[in-house]
Protein backbone atom coordinates (compact mmCIF):
# COMPACT_ATOMS: atom_id res chain seq x y z
CA UNK A 1 0.00 0.00 0.00
CA UNK A 2 1.10 3.80 -1.00
CA UNK A 3 0.93 6.60 1.74
CA UNK A 4 -2.09 8.13 2.48
CA UNK A 5 -4.66 8.90 4.28
CA UNK A 6 -8.18 6.73 5.10
CA UNK A 7 -10.85 8.53 6.33
CA UNK A 8 -12.93 6.33 8.82
CA UNK A 9 -16.09 8.90 9.07
CA UNK A 10 -14.41 11.86 10.40
CA UNK A 11 -11.43 10.58 11.93
CA UNK A 12 -8.25 10.26 9.97
CA UNK A 13 -5.96 7.04 9.95
CA UNK A 14 -2.92 6.69 8.25
CA UNK A 15 -2.94 3.52 6.32
CA UNK A 16 0.19 2.46 7.95
CA UNK A 17 -0.66 3.11 11.49
CA UNK A 18 -3.21 -0.11 10.93
CA UNK A 19 -1.02 -2.49 8.51
CA UNK A 20 1.46 -3.12 11.19
CA UNK A 21 -1.80 -4.76 13.93
CA UNK A 22 -3.49 -5.68 10.55
CA UNK A 23 -0.32 -8.28 10.18
CA UNK A 24 -0.07 -8.98 13.94
CA UNK A 25 -3.90 -9.70 13.84
CA UNK A 26 -3.69 -11.69 10.70
CA UNK A 27 -0.69 -14.01 12.29
CA UNK A 28 -2.68 -14.46 15.75
CA UNK A 29 -5.75 -15.88 13.49
CA UNK A 30 -3.09 -18.54 11.80
CA UNK A 31 -2.02 -19.41 15.22
CA UNK A 32 -5.17 -19.63 17.13
CA UNK A 33 -6.14 -22.34 14.37
CA UNK A 34 -3.18 -24.35 15.00
CA UNK A 35 -3.76 -23.90 18.79
CA UNK A 36 -5.09 -27.19 20.77
CA UNK A 37 -4.65 -27.19 24.63
CA UNK A 38 -4.00 -30.99 25.29
CA UNK A 39 -1.26 -31.14 28.06
CA UNK A 40 0.48 -28.74 30.14
CA UNK A 41 2.98 -27.59 27.27
CA UNK A 42 0.07 -26.73 25.16
CA UNK A 43 -1.75 -24.87 27.46
CA UNK A 44 1.71 -22.65 28.48
CA UNK A 45 1.46 -21.87 24.93
CA UNK A 46 -1.90 -20.90 25.02
CA UNK A 47 -1.45 -18.37 27.73
CA UNK A 48 1.40 -16.99 25.77
CA UNK A 49 -1.11 -16.76 23.07
CA UNK A 50 -3.71 -14.80 25.14
CA UNK A 51 -0.57 -12.58 26.50
CA UNK A 52 0.28 -11.66 22.91
CA UNK A 53 -3.79 -11.11 21.98
CA UNK A 54 -3.99 -8.72 24.81
CA UNK A 55 -0.74 -7.30 23.82
CA UNK A 56 -1.53 -6.12 19.93
CA UNK A 57 -5.37 -5.31 21.50
CA UNK A 58 -3.64 -3.00 23.98
CA UNK A 59 -1.97 -1.81 21.48
CA UNK A 60 -4.57 -0.93 19.07
CA UNK A 61 -6.73 0.47 21.92
CA UNK A 62 -4.26 3.49 22.46
CA UNK A 63 -3.78 4.37 18.96
CA UNK A 64 -7.98 4.36 18.87
CA UNK A 65 -8.20 6.55 22.33
CA UNK A 66 -5.41 8.96 20.38
CA UNK A 67 -7.49 9.10 17.45
CA UNK A 68 -10.67 10.22 19.45
CA UNK A 69 -9.58 12.26 21.72
CA UNK A 70 -9.70 15.47 19.59
CA UNK A 71 -13.00 14.61 17.66
CA UNK A 72 -14.78 13.49 21.39
CA UNK A 73 -13.63 16.96 22.98
CA UNK A 74 -14.79 18.95 20.03
CA UNK A 75 -17.94 17.66 20.02
CA UNK A 76 -18.24 18.01 24.49
CA UNK A 77 -17.16 21.78 23.58
CA UNK A 78 -19.79 22.16 20.55
CA UNK A 79 -22.40 20.63 22.74
CA UNK A 80 -21.36 22.77 25.87
CA UNK A 81 -21.93 25.69 23.56
CA UNK A 82 -25.45 24.93 22.61
CA UNK A 83 -26.39 23.16 25.89
CA UNK A 84 -27.61 26.71 27.86
CA UNK A 85 -29.64 27.81 25.05
CA UNK A 86 -31.38 24.60 24.30
CA UNK A 87 -31.72 23.95 28.14
CA UNK A 88 -33.61 27.71 28.60
CA UNK A 89 -36.12 26.62 25.58
CA UNK A 90 -36.72 23.34 27.01
CA UNK A 91 -37.18 24.92 30.24
CA UNK A 92 -39.83 27.91 28.43
CA UNK A 93 -41.54 25.09 26.38
CA UNK A 94 -42.20 22.80 29.77
CA UNK A 95 -43.56 25.37 31.66
CA UNK A 96 -45.29 27.11 28.93
CA UNK A 97 -46.55 23.27 27.97
CA UNK A 98 -47.30 22.46 31.92
CA UNK A 99 -49.60 25.55 32.25
CA UNK A 100 -51.63 24.77 29.04
CA UNK A 101 -52.06 21.30 30.34
CA UNK A 102 -53.77 23.01 33.43
CA UNK A 103 -55.98 24.79 31.25
CA UNK A 104 -56.97 22.14 29.18
CA UNK A 105 -57.71 19.33 32.27
CA UNK A 106 -59.16 22.15 34.15
CA UNK A 107 -61.51 23.15 30.88
CA UNK A 108 -61.93 19.33 30.05
CA UNK A 109 -63.27 19.06 33.94
CA UNK A 110 -66.05 21.90 32.84
CA UNK A 111 -66.78 20.55 30.12
CA UNK A 112 -67.27 16.74 31.45
CA UNK A 113 -68.67 18.52 34.55
CA UNK A 114 -71.61 20.50 32.17
CA UNK A 115 -71.86 17.51 29.63
CA UNK A 116 -73.36 15.48 33.22
CA UNK A 117 -75.49 17.96 34.04
CA UNK A 118 -76.90 18.19 30.23
CA UNK A 119 -76.99 14.23 30.77
CA UNK A 120 -78.89 14.71 34.26
CA UNK A 121 -81.50 17.17 32.94
CA UNK A 122 -82.41 16.16 29.97
CA UNK A 123 -83.00 12.76 31.71
CA UNK A 124 -85.08 14.17 34.23
CA UNK A 125 -87.05 16.26 31.69
CA UNK A 126 -87.50 13.09 29.84
CA UNK A 127 -88.78 10.95 32.83
CA UNK A 128 -90.97 14.14 33.12
CA UNK A 129 -92.71 13.74 29.36
CA UNK A 130 -92.96 10.29 30.31
CA UNK A 131 -94.71 10.52 33.37
CA UNK A 132 -97.14 13.58 31.60
CA UNK A 133 -97.56 10.55 29.10
CA UNK A 134 -98.42 7.96 31.75
CA UNK A 135 -101.15 10.62 33.56
CA UNK A 136 -102.31 11.70 30.40
CA UNK A 137 -102.61 7.78 29.25
CA UNK A 138 -104.40 6.96 33.19
CA UNK A 139 -107.04 9.75 32.28
CA UNK A 140 -107.78 8.38 29.14
CA UNK A 141 -108.65 4.83 30.83
CA UNK A 142 -110.57 7.09 33.13
CA UNK A 143 -113.08 8.56 30.73
CA UNK A 144 -113.23 5.49 28.87
CA UNK A 145 -114.71 3.54 31.65
CA UNK A 146 -116.83 6.44 32.18
CA UNK A 147 -117.94 6.56 28.82
CA UNK A 148 -118.74 2.74 29.03
CA UNK A 149 -120.69 3.72 32.67
CA UNK A 150 -122.49 6.67 30.57
CA UNK A 151 -123.61 4.09 28.13
CA UNK A 152 -125.25 1.31 30.28
CA UNK A 153 -127.02 4.02 31.73
CA UNK A 154 -128.59 4.75 28.77
CA UNK A 155 -129.17 1.44 27.98
CA UNK A 156 -130.71 0.76 31.45
CA UNK A 157 -132.86 4.20 30.65
CA UNK A 158 -133.78 2.82 27.69
CA UNK A 159 -135.27 -0.44 28.54
CA UNK A 160 -136.76 1.48 32.31
CA UNK A 161 -138.51 4.24 29.23
CA UNK A 162 -139.93 1.16 27.19
CA UNK A 163 -141.25 -0.96 30.43
CA UNK A 164 -142.75 2.62 31.46
CA UNK A 165 -144.35 3.37 28.29
CA UNK A 166 -145.75 -0.45 28.22
CA UNK A 167 -147.16 0.57 31.64
CA UNK A 168 -148.86 3.61 30.20
CA UNK A 169 -150.35 1.94 27.24
CA UNK A 170 -151.91 -0.19 29.35
CA UNK A 171 -152.74 2.37 31.93
CA UNK A 172 -154.78 4.17 28.85
CA UNK A 173 -156.21 1.17 27.95
CA UNK A 174 -157.77 0.86 30.84
CA UNK A 175 -158.54 3.85 31.21
CA UNK A 176 -161.13 4.11 28.04
CA UNK A 177 -162.25 1.25 28.67
CA UNK A 178 -163.84 2.05 32.41
CA UNK A 179 -164.41 5.43 30.34
CA UNK A 180 -166.63 3.26 28.02
CA UNK A 181 -168.49 1.50 30.83
CA UNK A 182 -168.94 4.85 32.85
CA UNK A 183 -170.74 6.72 29.45
CA UNK A 184 -172.97 2.78 29.55
CA UNK A 185 -173.91 3.42 32.96
CA UNK A 186 -174.75 7.06 32.98
CA UNK A 187 -173.32 8.10 36.41
CA UNK A 188 -171.99 11.28 35.82
CA UNK A 189 -169.88 11.10 38.66
CA UNK A 190 -168.43 8.10 37.60
CA UNK A 191 -167.40 9.68 34.17
CA UNK A 192 -166.09 12.64 35.77
CA UNK A 193 -163.41 10.58 38.02
CA UNK A 194 -162.23 8.33 34.92
CA UNK A 195 -162.03 11.45 32.88
CA UNK A 196 -159.55 12.62 36.01
CA UNK A 197 -157.58 9.38 35.08
CA UNK A 198 -157.81 10.22 31.87
CA UNK A 199 -155.77 13.32 32.08
CA UNK A 200 -153.27 12.36 35.04
CA UNK A 201 -152.27 9.50 32.37
CA UNK A 202 -152.12 11.73 29.51
CA UNK A 203 -149.91 14.56 32.27
CA UNK A 204 -147.81 11.54 33.27
CA UNK A 205 -147.06 10.66 29.30
CA UNK A 206 -145.84 14.00 28.44
CA UNK A 207 -144.09 14.36 31.40
CA UNK A 208 -142.07 11.03 30.73
CA UNK A 209 -141.49 12.35 27.53
CA UNK A 210 -139.84 15.53 28.55
CA UNK A 211 -137.69 13.85 30.92
CA UNK A 212 -136.55 11.03 28.44
CA UNK A 213 -135.51 13.55 26.24
CA UNK A 214 -134.08 15.96 28.48
CA UNK A 215 -131.84 12.87 30.08
CA UNK A 216 -130.69 11.70 26.41
CA UNK A 217 -129.94 15.27 25.54
CA UNK A 218 -128.01 15.41 28.81
CA UNK A 219 -126.53 12.09 27.85
CA UNK A 220 -125.53 12.84 24.09
CA UNK A 221 -124.04 15.86 25.89
CA UNK A 222 -122.13 14.25 28.61
CA UNK A 223 -121.17 11.82 25.80
CA UNK A 224 -119.50 14.23 23.36
CA UNK A 225 -118.04 15.93 26.24
CA UNK A 226 -115.80 13.13 27.87
CA UNK A 227 -115.05 12.32 24.02
CA UNK A 228 -113.51 15.55 23.72
CA UNK A 229 -111.89 15.28 26.72
CA UNK A 230 -110.48 11.72 25.78
CA UNK A 231 -109.26 12.86 22.07
CA UNK A 232 -107.53 15.75 24.11
CA UNK A 233 -106.03 13.49 26.50
CA UNK A 234 -104.70 11.15 24.02
CA UNK A 235 -102.91 14.18 21.97
CA UNK A 236 -101.64 15.39 25.05
CA UNK A 237 -100.03 11.32 25.50
CA UNK A 238 -98.85 11.41 22.22
CA UNK A 239 -96.97 14.75 22.24
CA UNK A 240 -95.60 13.68 26.10
CA UNK A 241 -94.15 10.05 24.13
CA UNK A 242 -92.50 12.43 21.07
CA UNK A 243 -91.19 14.98 23.33
CA UNK A 244 -89.52 12.38 25.59
CA UNK A 245 -88.64 10.54 22.44
CA UNK A 246 -86.76 14.18 21.22
CA UNK A 247 -85.37 14.94 24.64
CA UNK A 248 -81.14 14.52 24.46
CA UNK A 249 -78.69 16.73 26.16
CA UNK A 250 -76.62 19.33 24.57
CA UNK A 251 -73.32 18.18 25.34
CA UNK A 252 -69.93 20.79 24.81
CA UNK A 253 -67.44 19.34 22.43
CA UNK A 254 -63.91 19.56 24.19
CA UNK A 255 -61.54 18.17 21.79
CA UNK A 256 -58.56 19.89 21.80
CA UNK A 257 -56.54 17.00 19.49
CA UNK A 258 -55.73 18.03 15.97
CA UNK A 259 -53.50 20.21 14.21
CA UNK A 260 -54.46 24.09 14.06
CA UNK A 261 -52.90 26.57 11.99
CA UNK A 262 -51.54 29.61 13.92
CA UNK A 263 -51.50 33.07 13.03
CA UNK A 264 -47.69 33.03 12.94
CA UNK A 265 -47.97 30.41 9.84
CA UNK A 266 -46.93 27.21 12.50
CA UNK A 267 -48.78 24.65 12.81
CA UNK A 268 -49.39 23.23 16.55
CA UNK A 269 -51.79 20.31 17.76
CA UNK A 270 -52.46 18.52 21.16
CA UNK A 271 -51.89 15.00 21.92
CA UNK A 272 -52.85 13.28 24.95
CA UNK A 273 -50.10 12.12 27.05
CA UNK A 274 -51.63 9.51 29.48
CA UNK A 275 -49.80 9.04 32.97
CA UNK A 276 -50.60 6.86 35.96
CA UNK A 277 -49.81 6.19 39.85
CA UNK A 278 -49.90 3.79 42.15
CA UNK A 279 -53.27 4.26 44.33
CA UNK A 280 -51.50 3.64 47.70
CA UNK A 281 -49.14 6.30 47.30
CA UNK A 282 -45.80 4.52 46.14
CA UNK A 283 -43.69 6.42 43.51
CA UNK A 284 -43.54 5.04 40.18
CA UNK A 285 -39.49 5.73 40.81
CA UNK A 286 -37.82 3.04 42.55
CA UNK A 287 -37.28 -1.02 42.82
CA UNK A 288 -40.17 -3.11 43.91
CA UNK A 289 -40.45 -7.01 44.75
CA UNK A 290 -43.13 -9.16 45.23
CA UNK A 291 -43.04 -10.07 48.92
CA UNK A 292 -43.42 -6.13 49.09
CA UNK A 293 -46.77 -6.11 50.99
CA UNK A 294 -47.53 -2.78 48.92
CA UNK A 295 -47.33 -4.69 46.20
CA UNK A 296 -49.40 -7.64 46.74
CA UNK A 297 -52.32 -7.16 44.38
CA UNK A 298 -49.70 -6.48 41.22
CA UNK A 299 -50.23 -9.51 39.19
CA UNK A 300 -47.21 -11.53 38.53
CA UNK A 301 -47.13 -10.85 34.51
CA UNK A 302 -45.67 -7.58 35.62
CA UNK A 303 -42.74 -8.37 37.39
CA UNK A 304 -39.42 -8.99 35.52
CA UNK A 305 -36.38 -11.32 36.45
CA UNK A 306 -33.24 -8.83 37.72
CA UNK A 307 -30.61 -11.57 36.34
CA UNK A 308 -28.17 -9.12 37.58
CA UNK A 309 -28.92 -9.27 41.02
CA UNK A 310 -30.08 -13.35 40.38
CA UNK A 311 -26.63 -13.71 39.23
CA UNK A 312 -24.99 -11.93 41.83
CA UNK A 313 -26.64 -13.90 44.67
CA UNK A 314 -26.23 -17.43 42.82
CA UNK A 315 -22.50 -16.49 42.73
CA UNK A 316 -21.86 -15.61 46.25
CA UNK A 317 -23.33 -19.15 47.34
CA UNK A 318 -26.98 -17.90 47.89
CA UNK A 319 -29.36 -20.59 47.19
CA UNK A 320 -31.75 -20.45 44.49
CA UNK A 321 -34.71 -22.70 43.18
CA UNK A 322 -33.51 -23.13 39.74
CA UNK A 323 -29.99 -21.98 39.49
CA UNK A 324 -26.51 -23.57 39.90
CA UNK A 325 -23.33 -22.21 40.00
CA UNK A 326 -20.63 -22.09 37.61
CA UNK A 327 -17.02 -22.55 38.59
CA UNK A 328 -14.79 -21.48 35.54
CA UNK A 329 -11.22 -19.63 34.98
CA UNK A 330 -10.47 -17.29 32.78
CA UNK A 331 -6.79 -15.72 31.93
CA UNK A 332 -6.06 -12.37 33.37
CA UNK A 333 -3.50 -10.17 31.60
CA UNK A 334 -1.21 -7.33 32.21
CA UNK A 335 0.00 -4.51 30.45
Amino acid sequence: MGGGTMEFGLVPIEEGELQTYQQEVEALERQATALVVHDSVSEEAALVFIAGCKTTENKLENLRKSKVDEPTKFVRETNAAFKPFMDILARLRVATDQQRNLYITKRKAEIDAANRKAIAEAEAARREQERKAEEARQEVERLRKEAEKLEEERIAREVQEEMDRLELEARKRRDAQAAREALQSGDLEVVRMVAAAVEATQQKEAQQLRESEEQRKAAADEMARLEKATVKQEMKAETADSKAMLTTPELISGDTKGVRQLESGAKGGTRKTPSWAFTNGMSIEGDYYTDDARTSGIPARYWKLDLSKLGKDVKNGVPVDGTIKLDGFATTTRR
